[in-house]
């Protein structure tokens, strides 16, 4: 009799601990929703597809940057931008005065948009994310000189075309304001130009790019943190 009454107690405590808990987060994730902006930074993995992943034939690593204002007070609408980087190859050469390094990369600043749900439980809120904005691909040499360790740079190629993102993701809040945030979009852009490197069989680094001309489409996969305030 006195073990069961033991077991029941210990059993109360549990349960009335566990509820305190899901209470305090469940109250801490509605202050959250109150919160006016929301800055996030990526590590992004970019999968492309079509025509853009027939030429590239590889998957891209980059970074993003956003930050997002309230629209409205008492609405989980956010507005703002967004920074993107990512990389799409390199080549190396030594020579006996300098190093040659040429690699291909692009850029994008993106108007966004951001939707959190009515739906939200435990420290978990979905969301969708829309953006649009220009994408900036360009290739460039960097030539560091061993006598002074001076360095030139040189842009081989430039192109800028459209883009637009779709995607879908979710708040996991950790503590005072602060998430883990992954995430995963859609993005298609216009036409451009921009230059991939094969083989390095040719010693001057750039002679192993080639142009390419193609619509930009991918499958980003975005996990990150956030900050809100």
């Amino acid at each position: 009799m006195i073990m069961r009454l033991h077991l029941l107690i210990i059993g109360l405590l549990c349960f009335s601990h566990f509820s305190f808990g899901q209470e305090s987060e469940e109250i801490e994730a509605e202050e959250n929703r109150e919160n006016k902006y929301y800055v996030d930074l990526f590590y992004n993995r970019l999968l492309p597809i079509n025509t853009f992943g027939d030429n590239l034939d590889r998957n891209l690593n980059g970074y993003s940057l956003s930050y997002l204002a309230r629209l409205q007070e008492g609405k989980h609408n956010f507005l703002g931008f967004s920074l993107a980087y990512a990389h799409i190859g390199d080549s190396f050469s030594a020579f006996a005065d300098s190093d040659v390094r040429t690699g291909s990369n692009f850029a994008s600043l993106q108007l966004q948009i951001r939707h959190f749900t009515d739906f939200f439980f435990w420290r978990v809120e979905p969301f969708v994310d829309m953006s649009f904005g220009p994408q900036i691909f360009y290739t460039q040499t960097t030539t560091t000189f061993f006598d002074d360790g001076s360095a030139q740079v040189d842009f081989d190629e430039t192109d800028v075309n459209m883009a637009y993102g779709v995607g879908v993701g979710f708040t996991i809040h950790i503590i005072d304001g602060f998430f883990i945030t992954p995430k995963v979009t859609y993005t298609g852009g216009t036409g451009v130009t921009y230059l991939v490197n094969r083989e390095d069989a040719n010693q001057f680094p750039l002679d192993n790019f080639r142009s390419q001309t193609t619509q930009t489409n991918y499958i980003n996969i975005h996990v990150g943190v956030s900050w809100t305030w």
